[in-house]
């Protein structure tokens, strides 16, 4: 019985390495990626098909990640404790997420501020994101440092050109663009709800309330 429990052990150790191992292989080599998409400029019809892959995928990631903000919460940063009990884990699990951006949509400005605030902290993420992977890559500026001190070799300008400013504002552009439609959405909700108050009790506070949207905007 003891030699079967040890067998047992010892395929769930097999099999925890090789999920490990299947998890590791799945990581993407950022650096890597960069240098190989730097390296395509010369093929102009594998690069543009790369980069609208790598935009299309970038948001894919964007809208599942701002659907989930607004409806179910996203994990927040700094928060990795953990206990023993079960019901104790549910605890922590849900403080750990952030409260739904859709449970202050009876706040018109506050529903819209946050909405604004997280697209913005998406944009300067993607943002760093882009300027890391349209650069030249360190291996080649290490190569053309060496290159420089050996007089007797001739460098090619083309191998060591930056990307133009045009290339990251357009792959910028492909990846938010697909916010849009549900950021658009919710204003013209938030908007057709302040047209349903008409009552003339409510005209000074539709007034102030299109005010502080329109300030927030």
């Amino acid at each position: 019985i003891n030699h079967d429990i040890d067998i047992d052990d010892n395929d769930n150790d097999k099999e925890s390495k090789s999920n490990q191992n299947q998890n590791e292989d799945e990581v993407i080599d950022l650096e890597l990626f960069g240098h190989c998409l730097y390296q395509l400029r010369q093929r102009g019809g594998y690069f543009e098909h790369c980069c609208q892959e790598l935009s299309s995928a970038r948001r894919l990631y964007w809208v599942q990640r701002f659907i989930n903000a607004l409806t179910r919460g996203e994990p927040q940063n700094g928060s990795n404790t953990k206990t023993n009990n079960t019901n104790d884990e549910d605890i922590d699990d849900k403080a750990m997420m952030s409260r739904p951006i859709e449970m202050y949509a009876y706040d018109p400005v506050r529903y819209l501020n946050d909405m604004l605030t997280w697209i913005n902290n998406a944009l300067s993420q993607e943002r760093e994101f882009g300027l890391f992977i349209f650069r030249i890559p360190p291996r080649l500026i290490k190569k053309k440092l060496l290159m420089e001190d050996d007089l007797s070799i001739n460098i090619n300008i083309y191998n060591y050109k930056e990307y133009p400013k045009q290339r990251i504002i357009g792959y910028l552009d492909r990846v938010l663009e697909g916010l849009f439609r549900p950021l658009s959405i919710r204003i013209l909700s938030i908007l057709n709800n302040n047209k349903s108050n008409t009552s003339s009790s409510d005209f000074y506070y539709d007034v102030v309330t299109a005010y502080r949207l329109c300030h927030v905007l």
